[in-house]
């Protein structure tokens, strides 16, 4: 009994259903006062202001000073509040006054190797974006054949994107061609598709959307990675609004494209010789009963750049796969 008085006895309770593990645990319907709830996460609206969102980094990043800071702070607000200590008292806990102090270690810097060369960023933004754009990549692939879709009100954005992208791309080794350029009168999942059905044969298609909705890029996606075999890059529209950033943002999509299409834009200095990674996760189909699917991945270079990955079904709702040797060369 929390003691709260409800202003609206009228108002509709919004109900929260079990899940099935809930359901065989004897839970039921749970049932809340809308007035006592408050909305969490943020509005694609809120994401979209800039100002807003880097005003909420300061929060939600914090370097270690000042997250120190905040945390004695809070402890001071709990020590000064008889309520609380009385409360804290009855339960026999006790905050100390100080943090615990333990001894740690600063990581050395990797040596990131492009080019033939070793290139020095640094450490506290972990960003080389800018040093990389006069380096070629270990091993650039061209855009010989490929398309860019867009919906006709950002075609504006998309051609200068385009014209980024070619621009970075050149000292980088990327020979990028002029790509089939589709613009829709609309941005709904079926316009998108009719266009892809006409990008057969092709090595990427660019995409810019509108905004982040779920449905729609798992329906691109799928589409193309799945029934058609093409590699895809999505961009959403609102990343294209700072024109100052824009060199920046092609820079990371041009890595990415060269990524996607086999390409390796640097490598990091590896100790280990004549060694493998493999990464290995099962997923448990609910809709098909007894259905899992296990996907392996294993590096193919001593750079560890290339990986082979290979996915298989067993039936045996086990996590390890009795194929795993398939996904491993």
């Amino acid at each position: 009994n929390y003691q709260v008085r409800i202003k609206d006895v009228k108002q509709p309770m919004l109900m929260s259903k079990p899940k099935k593990r809930d359901l065989r645990r004897g839970l039921g319907n749970i049932y809340l006062v809308p007035e006592l709830c408050a909305l969490t996460g943020l509005t694609d609206i809120m994401k979209s202001d800039f100002n807003m969102m880097k005003d909420l980094s300061k929060y939600m990043r914090m370097g270690p000073d000042k997250r120190v800071e905040a945390l004695q702070r809070f402890n001071q607000d709990l020590s000064s509040n008889a309520k609380v200590m009385q409360e804290m008292e009855h339960w026999g806990l006790n905050l100390s006054p100080s943090l615990i102090r333990i001894q740690g270690r600063i990581l050395p810097e990797e040596q990131i190797l492009q080019d033939g060369r070793s290139i020095c960023y640094n450490q506290q933004t972990s960003d080389w974006s800018k040093e990389l754009r006069s380096l070629k990549f270990n091993l650039p692939v061209g855009l010989d054949n490929w398309a860019v879709v867009f919906p006709l009100k950002f075609a504006t954005d998309a051609r200068e994107l385009l014209s980024s992208v070619q621009r970075v791309g050149a000292p980088m080794g990327m020979m990028i061609k002029n790509p089939a350029m589709f613009g829709l009168q609309g941005d709904s999942v079926h316009e998108y598709i009719g266009v892809f059905n006409q990008c057969v044969g092709k090595q990427l298609v660019l995409i810019l959307l509108s905004n982040n909705r779920a449905d729609r890029y798992n329906a691109v996606k799928r589409h193309l990675s799945i029934k058609m075999g093409i590699a895809s890059q999505c961009i959403l529209s609102r990343t294209l609004l700072k024109k100052q950033r824009l060199m920046s943002v092609a820079t990371k999509v041009a890595i990415q494209i060269n990524c996607k299409l086999g390409g390796e834009p640097w490598n990091i200095a590896i100790p280990l010789k004549n060694a493998m990674v493999i990464g290995y996760d099962t997923y448990h189909d609910k809709a098909t009963r007894g259905q899992s699917y296990g996907a392996v991945v294993s590096s193919t270079n001593q750079t560890w750049t290339q990986y082979l990955s290979q996915v298989s079904c067993h039936s045996s709702q086990e996590e390890l796969t009795n194929n795993f040797a398939a996904g491993i060369r």
